[in-house]
């Protein structure tokens, strides 16, 4: 009978999905706090914020340079709409102030990241 490999996921040994992990993590710990007649904007948040982490986990998982780079893409894009729902809650005041700022970094954090995944990709395009 064949064993299956104990090799880990390519996903998994990225910065960036671990720091997505966190982000996402922490975007739920955060929507939780939300005022009463939020759910709109909680359930952007968490689903934004979760969406990166698993998109960076596909692309990172696809083998066509051209497929990594859209899944990455639409990570950067789901960052963007993370961060927008951070700045929201942040110039409402509706968490803790320096929780927010700390989620916005981290988002700063993966974006830098994920684009640095998506100029690899690029240049793989360009061989």
């Amino acid at each position: 009978m064949h064993e299956p490999s104990q090799r880990p996921l390519p996903h998994t040994r990225l910065l960036a999905h671990q720091r997505a992990q966190d982000l996402a993590c922490a975007s739920r710990r955060l929507a939780a706090d939300l005022p009463r007649g939020q759910s709109d904007l909680r359930d952007q948040l968490v689903r934004s914020s979760h969406s990166v982490a698993r998109n960076i986990a596909e692309g990172a998982n696809r083998w066509a340079p051209a497929d990594k780079l859209n899944r990455f893409s639409i990570a950067q894009g789901e960052l963007g709409e993370c961060d927008s729902c951070l700045e929201t809650i942040e110039r409402m005041g509706w968490c803790d102030a320096d929780a927010v700022q700390c989620l916005r970094q981290t988002a700063a954090e993966v974006g830098r990241l994920v684009g640095g995944l998506m100029r690899r990709q690029r240049r793989r395009l360009l061989e």
